[in-house]
């Protein structure tokens, strides 16, 4: 499939119908299981489409004309010759008959779909790891837009159901079909993304995606989805053809998901630089003229690095764990710009050790570590190492009872490592001279992936961490531990031992625990 379908969707739709229709190994097995359903059945459908047709007509033609959608002369009134009573009835019996043929024909329908998209993916010849995790493609993703996207989710995802659909559109549209097209144009598009949804459904199992991810996903590429859906939706609701339609949509799913799976690698290896930022209309507001002391102002000098409860990095001042100032800020275009604060509390007041917040993202569904650091801006590079190793990112989908604490260097940190990860470990040196290494290409890729799996495990601590100053805590790494400490001059402020590393933020997750640090532990610290 050329990679420029993937700006043209829809196109997978009509390659899927073509490639059913062309491959026997696809068709014949669903026809030699249906064939002998669709001969019984024609005994009902015809005796019942003959009964159907004249007490249609008689619908169309004394209550359905009363629509405003009806011409005003019913029984005179043609388009091109044809009928429009006519075409209306014709219409609505061969939906009936569409609809109980795809009540009968359900379980070879359904097994034809699972079998057809399978059968696909195979043909492509691809490892099972070839569906990586989620990769993040955007620089700043639109997380507000797929919070609010989830929040109508469950209202768009009950229009799928048989009982909706019979309702909603065959029903409640029926009005329409004096029109033609109208009808299936309105329900197609009414279906859109919930069918663009539902046909990647195996897609997003494959790369185990967290509800939010999905959610990102799907947001970064609505308009995508949209006229995928929109063409699949109305291939589907074409009379008795759109039951041999909704098999090979998933053929054309299938062909899309492997083209989008191709393009998250190639943003993983970075071959593709992420670009795209998201901007919402409402923050979009003109800087303000006046100037910085006045009332409200807000600051200028840059400061220590913190995180946000959303995850993002920013200039500020240092977090102190024994409270949270908050600063509400609202401009009055008409006269006034007014500042409330919150101060601290007092010195005697008692604070938990390692105080944690629980963002509020996706609240429906459980907030997962994937979560977490798939929505945080100030740690995709160390999601990125921990996305390599199997054994950890296992641990970020995990359901109770499972809980893991993760200590999570920002980005700035690991920036400033002279040597990252994965660049395996540093080379001896000897009388004060690197010793020459001589090994092949394979040898210093294992030693490479292998010290990058254990600096990810040294960032790992299976279980809760205490709630007391000083106590150590294993990580994954055999004999390696750590510890947190307060400050010494008797700020709250709370650093990870060895190396001192400041703690920025703590985010709690229904899973564990991401503790963010200003550092990063070292494998060659004793």
């Amino acid at each position: 499939m050329p990679q420029e379908l993937l700006t043209f969707t829809p196109s997978y739709c009509l390659v899927g119908a073509y490639r059913l229709i062309t491959d026997d190994k696809l068709w014949f097995p669903i026809w030699q299981r249906s064939k002998g359903t669709l001969k019984k059945s024609s005994y009902f459908l015809v005796p019942f489409s003959l009964v159907s047709y004249p007490l249609t007509r008689l619908y169309v033609t004394l209550i359905l004309a009363r629509s405003p959608f009806a011409p005003s002369q019913i029984h005179d009134a043609a388009v091109l010759g044809v009928s429009v009573a006519g075409y209306t009835t014709a219409v609505l019996v061969l939906g009936q008959v569409s609809y109980i043929l795809e009540w009968l024909l359900r379980r070879q329908i359904s097994k034809g779909r699972e079998e057809v998209y399978d059968a696909t993916v195979k043909s492509r010849a691809k490892a099972p790891d070839f569906w990586g995790p989620y990769v993040e493609e955007w620089a700043v993703p639109p997380l507000e837009r797929a919070k609010r996207s989830a929040e109508k989710q469950s209202f768009f995802s009950r229009l799928g159901s048989p009982i909706v659909r019979m309702i909603v559109l065959k029903v409640l549209l029926t009005p329409l079909s004096f029109i033609p097209f109208l009808s299936l144009a309105v329900s197609s598009a009414l279906r859109s993304l919930t069918m663009g949804r539902i046909l990647h459904k195996p897609y997003f199992a494959a790369k185990k995606m967290t509800p939010l991810q999905i959610e990102l996903f799907v947001v970064e590429r609505q308009t995508e989805y949209r006229m995928f859906g929109f063409v699949a939706a109305a291939m589907e609701r074409v009379p008795v053809v759109g039951l041999i339609f909704s098999i090979s949509n998933r053929i054309g799913a299938a062909m899309w998901a492997h083209d989008l799976e191709k393009q998250q690698h190639l943003y993983s290896s970075g071959a593709i630089p992420r670009t795209k930022e998201y901007r919402s209309k409402t923050a979009l507001i003109a800087p303000s003229d006046l100037p910085d002391e006045f009332v409200g102002g807000f600051p200028t000098k840059k400061g220590p690095v913190r995180i946000e409860r959303d995850g993002s990095e920013v200039l500020g001042g240092a977090l102190s764990l024994d409270a949270t100032t908050m600063h509400l800020r609202t401009f009055l275009a008409t006269c006034t710009l007014v500042t409330v604060a919150m101060t601290s509390p007092t010195p005697d007041h008692q604070v938990p050790f390692l105080p944690s917040s629980r963002p509020h993202i996706l609240s429906s569904q459980p907030i997962t570590l994937a979560d977490l650091l798939t929505s945080g801006k100030a740690c995709d590079i160390a999601y990125s190492y921990i996305r390599d190793s199997e054994a950890v990112s296992s641990l970020l989908i995990a359901p109770k009872p499972s809980y893991t604490t993760l200590l999570i260097p920002v980005n700035s940190a690991i920036m400033s490592l002279a040597r990252k990860p994965h660049q395996g470990p540093p080379p001896p040196i000897s009388g004060g001279e690197i010793k020459g290494v001589l090994e092949s290409e394979k040898q210093h890729e294992e030693e490479c992936r292998a010290y990058e799996e254990r600096w990810v495990k040294l960032h790992v601590i299976p279980g809760k961490v205490g709630e007391k100053e000083g106590v150590e805590h294993d990580t994954m790494v055999e004999g390696r531990k750590i510890s947190f400490v307060r400050a010494l001059d008797g700020a709250a402020s709370v650093y990870v031992m060895p190396g001192r590393l400041p703690v920025l933020n703590v985010l709690e997750a229904s899973n564990g625990k991401i503790i963010f640090l200003d550092g990063a532990l070292s494998l060659e610290d004793a």
